[in-house]
């Protein structure tokens, strides 16, 4: 058989692993083994399977991802995402959708600060589902805001997708970060737009909530001071070229402990804890990226990457038919895996095919990313969905309903940065 044809073939055995119940990085780890043991020798299969885990685990470039992991843990122990819900709160939850919007806002500031997306589904889903309840708010659209508002943490830096594509794609993770801020704030602008334009066209989703004076709404901003400082320092850092990403996340954990422990939030038990998550999380996502590792080489070897960028060639295919093409891999299998399978298996294919028909390493990184938030809230899998239903304790299908309109503004967002790139490139081309 031809290289390429086994590539494909690895590509279906992998799927049909998954499929079968066997843990992602094994399932990367058996493929990739066999695969080149059988375009070259078993000898050369063993010899990659004994380099790159120790290659991958002990990089230095690696330790960010722990590093920023444990600087999301520390911020959750210390509550900042209560302060900054209360802000969002007093300032616009008198408005019509207020609530929804400041649920939206509270979302977007704790992703600045973490990158989680689970995480931040169960912690609004207890802060602002009793308030909304409480204003009689309709459930589907305050089921919806909540799991996409949690989307955010996958695009908004210290993302942990941008941090695994630049990874496999040997894209600066420092330009990443920043060029998904922009885009990041559109995305959260567009869904607070699809909840004023649902409270407006029918009011009774979402009646107006409390009004609060200057005085307290002010005295809200204090509460978000910590959020701030440690965005601007640990972001502004890599952007004025101070830290490099591992450094960056290093100096956000320690600020972030800090933080702590001024707001007296972090007991001896939950540091001991945040260490553990950590750990635990780091272990499964190694597992996973060193099988993707060995699977990588497989893909390189079989010339399956290559020969489907000579056959676009040779066609002349349009760039926005590939691009095309890629959304819609993207999108269907973001709803049957989660973000790091997804972007690992499909990057080392669709990297050097988008590339080579002239589209920007960093802006596709960004398009890329925000179809995994996509990928978060689509059937069958959507894992915010599952979240909120739990926490909410309402049914699947009504939370399905609730964010169809944010899934419209995901791809219009997504046709916004296709149509401008310079959302996503302007700031990451500033940087020194």
């Amino acid at each position: 058989m031809e290289p390429p044809l086994i590539g494909l073939i690895g590509i279906g055995v992998l799927f049909l692993l998954m499929f079968l119940g066997l843990p992602v990085g094994f399932a990367f780890l058996l493929v990739g083994f066999t695969g080149v043991g059988f375009l070259t020798t078993m000898g050369m299969g063993l010899s990659i399977l004994g380099v790159s885990p120790y290659a991958t685990a002990a990089s230095y470039f690696f330790a960010v991802l722990p590093c920023f992991m444990l600087m999301g843990l520390l911020c959750g122990a210390a509550g900042l995402v209560t302060e900054v819900y209360r802000f969002f709160h007093t300032w616009f939850g008198h408005l019509r959708g207020g609530l929804a919007i400041a649920t939206t806002g509270a979302c977007a500031a704790y992703a600045g600060v973490t990158g989680e997306t689970f995480s931040a589904c169960a912690i609004m889903g207890k802060l602002s589902l009793p308030e909304m309840r409480k204003y009689k708010y309709d459930s589907k659209l305050a089921t919806g805001t909540i799991a996409a508002g949690g989307t955010l943490g996958i695009l908004i830096p210290p993302s942990g997708a941008l941090i695994l594509y630049g990874i496999i794609t040997g894209t600066s993770i420092g330009k990443l970060f920043i060029s998904g801020i922009l885009p990041g704030i559109l995305l959260a602008f567009l869904f607070m737009l699809v909840i004023y334009i649902q409270a407006r066209l029918n009011p009774s989703l979402a009646l107006p909530g409390p009004k609060f004076s200057w005085r307290e709404r002010f005295s809200t901003l204090r509460g978000t001071l910590p959020i701030l400082v440690l965005f601007i320092l640990v972001i502004g850092g890599m952007y004025l070229g101070i830290f490099t990403p591992t450094e960056a996340g290093a100096v956000g954990a320690f600020l972030a402990f800090v933080i702590a422990l001024i707001k007296r939030k972090l007991s001896k038990e939950g540091f001991i804890t945040c260490l553990k998550d950590t750990m635990l999380t780091t272990g499964m996502i190694f597992v996973i990226l060193i099988g993707a590792m060995v699977f990588n080489y497989f893909i390189v070897m079989s010339g399956l990457s290559t020969e489907l960028a000579n056959f676009i060639a040779v066609f002349a295919v349009s760039p926005y038919l590939v691009f095309t093409f890629a959304v819609v891999i993207l999108l269907i299998l973001g709803a049957l895996m989660d973000e790091p399978p997804m972007i690992l298996l499909t990057m080392p294919i669709l990297f050097p095919i988008v590339t080579q028909v002239g589209f920007d390493p960093v802006w596709f990184g960004v398009t890329s990313t925000l179809l995994c938030t996509a990928g978060l809230i689509l059937p069958p899998v959507g894992m915010n969905v599952f979240i909120v239903a739990g926490v909410a304790d309402v049914p699947l299908f009504d939370v399905y309903r609730g964010i169809l309109p944010f899934f419209l503004a995901i791809l219009a967002c997504i046709a916004l940065l296709t149509i401008f790139p310079q959302i996503a490139l302007f700031l990451p081309n500033l940087m020194k």
